[in-house]
């Protein structure tokens, strides 16, 4: 009877597995295109679209603004007044007013009158955190805040140059932790804001007092955010975390196995509302938006088109919906729904069919719609 019954599900799951490659193996392939030169480093950290359409590549040496044809670079301070703090990259945050750059050791700003990066101007107790990696930046009710690698969370008063800090909590119940560093910061209403480090999550108000906290045993290391009080949070084991905000402050966690023992490295949502997944050495994961697998794409040497490695440390869906991939080491990858539509017919000396000649003078259509 165990037998039996163990052969019974064995067979079911076999069919379910069977189903999903018949399903994946029916789309019609996505094709990408790369991007391997022209940049300051082929591992790119962090990616973003600004308000213009510029595409700005963070790399562990440097920035990189891509105009869709040539890579304009940016790299460290030799003065201390013109340049970059630090030459690694780990965020980009865009404003009303400017782009920001966090690095491993300050905070930069871009100045677009001038074409220029320049190390952020911190005055008065501001001074004390100006060589922190700031890992995070959001920009909430005039004030700077500010998540730090091991440091905790500043919120940082422009005017004033006043600080205010709250520690992350690292008295955690998990063996061997890492650095709790800040993952997110995100404002959920004109009273609350959402902190999302690699083991705590919490609610605090706009003085930074929690309003609630709790703790996650599995190391968060990318996040999305889906609305004002939804979050996807992806963590170091494969997991992926739907997080909601009840109005009350309550926390609410939904917890989905993707890629198990492959990290989720990075998290993007295209304009068709699936959620594409890049792990660590896994390959790239297509779900829906109910979290429902797919796809899985992995580099093949074999495919010119596919993505060029599978470690992906970035993702990006830009306005128009070309999406950004950057495997480590690898350059950059997009993959735009547009760009592989054309289908090209040539003459073919053993086809009847095909065209009798390269050279083409005009072209009509019939009541038809034959060409």
């Amino acid at each position: 009877m165990i037998f039996n019954t163990f052969s019974k599900n064995l067979a079911f799951i076999l069919l379910v597995l069977s189903s999903l490659n018949a399903y994946t193996q029916n789309l019609e392939p996505l094709k990408f295109h790369h991007i391997q030169d022209g940049m300051s480093q082929s591992s790119s950290t962090v990616l973003l679209e600004d308000k213009y359409g510029f595409i700005w590549v963070g790399t562990r040496n440097g920035l990189n603004k891509y105009d869709g044809k040539d890579f304009e670079i940016f790299t460290n301070s030799s003065d201390g007044k013109t340049g970059l703090s630090h030459e690694y990259i780990v965020e980009l945050y865009e404003d009303d007013e400017n782009l920001l750059i966090g690095t491993n050791q300050g905070l930069n700003v871009f100045n677009r009158s001038l074409n220029i990066v320049a190390p952020f101007p911190f005055k008065n107790e501001g001074l004390q955190i100006k060589d922190h990696s700031f890992q995070s930046v959001k920009r909430i009710n005039g004030s700077l805040w500010l998540g730090t690698e091991s440091s905790g969370v500043y919120k940082y008063d422009e005017n004033t140059g006043n600080l205010k800090h709250l520690p992350v909590n690292n008295n955690l119940d998990i063996a061997n932790p890492r650095i709790n560093r800040i993952i997110k910061i995100a404002q959920l209403d004109d009273n609350r804001v959402l902190i999302i480090s690699s083991y705590n999550i919490i609610v605090t108000n706009n003085d930074l007092e929690i309003l609630n906290e709790v703790q996650e045993i599995e190391n968060i290391i990318s996040t999305i955010v889906l609305d004002d009080n939804t979050l996807l949070l992806g963590t170091n084991n494969g997991s992926l975390i739907r997080l909601k905000v009840s109005l009350t402050s309550e926390i609410e966690k939904e917890k989905k196995p993707v890629s198990p023992g492959f990290g989720i490295r990075s998290l993007a949502k295209n304009l068709n509302n699936d959620f594409w997944i890049g792990t660590e050495n896994n390959g790239l994961y297509i779900y829906s938006n109910e979290l429902e697998f797919k796809r899985h794409l992995e580099y093949n040497v074999s495919k010119p088109n596919s993505i060029s490695g599978n470690s992906i440390w970035s993702l990006l869906c830009t306005r128009n919906g070309v999406m950004w991939v950057a495997p480590y080491k690898s350059g950059l990858n997009f993959y735009d729904p547009e760009y592989f539509k054309f289908k090209h017919i040539n003459t073919d000396p053993f086809n009847s069919k095909s065209l009798s000649n390269k050279l083409v003078n005009c072209f009509i259509e019939d009541p038809k719609g034959n060409l």
